[in-house]
C-alpha cells in the first residue's frame, strides 16, 4: 500500500509538472518566435535600403555613361573636323608647292 501511494504521488507530481513544463516551453518558443520576427523585419529593412542604394548607384552610372557618350561624340566630331581641315591644308600646301615649282625664279 505504501509503495502504491508513492507511485500515485509520483504520477500526480508528474501530471502537475507536465503542464508547467509545457507552459514554460511554450513561453520560450513564443519568445524565440518574436525574436525571429524582429530579425526578419530588420533584414527586410536592410534589403529595402540596399535595393534603394543599388538603384541610386545604377542611376548615377547611367547619368555618367550618358555624359561620357556625349563627350565621346563631341571628340569624334572634333576629330572628323580636324581631319578634314588637315586634308584641306595638305591640299592647299601641295597646290602652293606646285605653284612655286612652276614659277620661274
Amino acid at each position: 500500500m505504501y509503495l502504491c501511494a508513492i507511485i500515485q504521488e509520483a504520477k500526480v507530481a508528474e501530471a502537475l509538472f507536465s503542464p508547467e513544463s509545457w507552459c514554460t516551453h511554450h513561453s520560450k518558443e513564443v519568445t524565440a518566435k518574436r525574436q525571429l520576427e524582429v530579425e526578419i523585419t530588420v533584414l527586410k529593412n536592410q534589403v529595402t535600403e540596399m535595393t534603394a542604394q543599388i538603384h541610386t548607384v545604377v542611376e548615377k552610372g547611367r547619368a555618367e555613361t550618358g555624359g561620357l557618350l556625349i563627350r565621346l561624340h563631341r571628340f569624334t566630331s572634333d576629330n572628323s573636323v580636324n581631319k578634314l581641315e588637315n586634308q584641306t591644308l595638305k591640299t592647299t600646301l601641295s597646290a602652293a608647292e606646285e605653284n612655286t615649282d612652276t614659277v620661274p625664279v
